[in-house]
């Protein structure tokens, strides 16, 4: 335990060094800071005293929706900051057991503010359950729901580093996400009461039943299903961060079937492929597909509005806009050196980079497609596609210049952000803007609706062809200012 101590002493001192010095703090962890700074200092006492008057008549309804977003706050462990947060790669070099080691990277997750705001805000918001019938009862139930998330986050990060565990990860999704679909469709139209039913199940409801039960038998056999999850949420996380220990990918991986099955013939081929090879190393991508995936169980109940499938599309482009407004951000200096030995100009290397953006976009769009056409038609899905192709010009127009202009270093199998947090929202604006002129033009059935429709796309076409002729130009004369960035 020496050890642990010493290590997370210091760990505590180099963060806080950093932390108080200009330009070592990123934008993402500035935002998360400032919005759960504000969420607990405004939002959430209103809430707790509202709920707490709930619960003590017996109602749970404003209780539930004051833990779901502490539970969800939990899942930081996936966007927090590499250079904060010790991961499985930094702590192998240590002489310790396992068990410290995993000491070790819990305690080093707390250093950081925002999650020190989340673990304040998570026992406040359980304050109100002291108003409840069963009231310590329900504080260890909430204590529990806590745990319960926070190894699962911390679990998810551990299996977003190793391959195996990736693909164990996928599996594991895909099985859920297909049986739950062929469930859904089976029950017919007893499918949203059979939803009710599951939720009832979830570990928020069991914590406010455990809470307001009217006898100790309920209460208790709540309690005691918290604890088995949390049990096997702790054996979870042990054994994710043993096997990410284990797993150090040092040798040079298996060719990928799927690669090659994207493989995109010519000279530039090879760029695309290590581009999807990069983008499959980063949480996001999988994080939007099994999204797309969970939304195409909902054509197994009924057609949904067109304007929610319209707008799943834009998600998923602004779900992927690190990969596309930060094109250099997963290369090395060194790799950065490497495009100046190819035969090829520098719009030529943006192409390549944005056709490996466009290969797993549309990946991630493809899965929505057979449903769509199925229960919304062709016209829809037509609708559709010319918004996506107008969304492709448009975000990589955009993100061909910002990558040239203002890159920032990214890191595999982390969610972490950076850049400008204004030129992030004047770039979302911007490339909005031809999805909803064709949103608008399709609902209010405009005359010559073609030709309004033909002329949006050539005009993100243009903007795109422009964005590639100057970025491709400053790319080969600030390159050095552009690997200067990403040490």
């Amino acid at each position: 335990m020496a050890g642990v101590r010493l290590i997370l002493k210091y760990q505590w001192k180099a963060h806080w060094r950093r932390f108080m010095r200009a330009g070592q703090v990123t934008q993402l962890d500035m935002l998360l800071l400032l919005l759960f700074g504000a969420l607990f200092i405004y939002k959430l006492p209103p809430d707790v005293w509202r709920a707490s008057r709930e619960l003590a008549i017996g109602q749970t309804a404003r209780m539930d929706r004051l833990l779901f977003p502490l539970a969800i706050a939990w899942f930081y462990s996936l966007f927090e900051n590499s250079l904060i947060s010790l991961n499985p790669n930094n702590l192998f070099r240590y002489p310790l057991t396992t068990d410290s080691l995993l000491l070790i990277r819990i305690g080093s997750f707390f250093i950081s503010p925002v999650a020190m705001i989340i673990t304040a805000s998570s026992l406040l918001g359980a304050l109100p359950l002291l108003a409840a019938p069963r009231p310590f009862i329900g504080l260890v139930a909430a204590l529990l729901l806590f745990v319960i998330v926070a190894s699962l986050g911390l679990s998810l990060s551990h299996f977003m580093r190793s391959a195996a565990l990736r693909r164990i990860l996928m599996i594991a999704a895909l099985a859920v996400i297909a049986a739950l679909g062929v469930v859904l469709f089976a029950v017919g139209k007893d499918a949203a009461r059979r939803l009710g039913v599951m939720v009832l199940f979830t570990p928020i409801r069991l914590v406010t039943k455990a809470a307001v039960s009217p006898d100790y038998w309920t209460a208790l056999t709540s309690l005691t299903t918290l604890i088995a999850c949390a049990a096997l949420a702790a054996l979870l996380l042990r054994w994710s961060f043993s096997r990410s220990l284990s797993d150090q990918e040092v040798n040079r991986p298996r060719a990928n079937r799927a690669a090659r099955f994207f493989r995109v013939p010519g000279r530039l081929g090879g760029l695309v492929r290590k581009e999807q090879k990069y983008f499959r190393k980063m949480p996001g991508p999988w994080i939007c597909l099994l999204f797309t995936l969970a939304y195409s169980q909902i054509f197994w109940l009924a057609a949904p509005y067109p304007a929610t499938y319209h707008s799943i599309i834009l998600l998923v482009f602004y779900m992927n806009t690190g990969l596309s407004w930060n094109g250099f951000g997963l290369d090395e200096p060194s790799e950065i050196n490497r495009y100046l030995l190819f035969p090829l100009r520098g719009r030529d290397i943006l192409i390549g980079k944005n056709l490996g953006f466009v290969v797993i976009v549309a990946v991630q769009l493809s899965v929505m497609l057979p449903f769509a056409l199925w229960r919304l038609g062709w016209r829809e899905v037509s609708f559709g596609l010319i918004e996506a192709a107008a969304l492709f010009f448009a975000y990589l127009a955009w993100g061909n210049l910002a990558s040239v202009i203002a890159p920032f270093k990214m890191r595999f199998y982390r969610m972490e952000s950076g850049g400008s947090l204004i030129t992030a929202m004047m770039g979302l604006a911007l490339c909005s803007l031809p999805f909803v002129a064709i949103i608008l033009l399709t609902r209010l059935n405009s005359e010559l609706l073609a030709a309004k429709i033909a002329s949006i796309l050539v005009l993100t076409a243009l903007a795109y062809f422009g964005s590639l002729h100057f970025a491709g130009r400053k790319f080969e004369r600030n390159w050095q200012k552009i690997s200067h960035r990403l040490t």
